[in-house]
């Protein structure tokens, strides 16, 4: 609680304030980021149990690449950048 008197009143100068909590989702990290990448690993792996000799295997690879790079961009925009500077401490 802070000490300082609580009032409605914009002339007064003070605000009333509240308190909160912020919690991380984990399904988010779950869900967008783990369940995709070890499903996109898994085809990954079906690509080396085809044999060489089906022409469905190049495209099955291609496929994989840009499932990859379509992930890779959906999580640069999803998640939080750390900090717009970079500190000058510990460089």
């Amino acid at each position: 609680m802070s000490s300082y008197p609580r009032s409605a009143d914009p002339k007064s100068g003070y605000l009333p304030s509240s308190a909160g909590s912020l919690k991380r989702n984990p399904a988010f990290n779950a869900y967008l980021l783990v369940l995709p990448c070890i499903l996109l690993s898994f085809l990954t792996l079906v690509i080396f149990w085809l044999p060489p000799q089906i022409p469905g295997k190049m495209i099955l690879g291609m496929n994989i690449f840009v499932a990859f790079s379509f992930l890779l961009k959906i999580l640069a925009n999803s998640t939080p950048s750390a900090s717009t500077s970079v500190p000058y401490l510990g460089t």
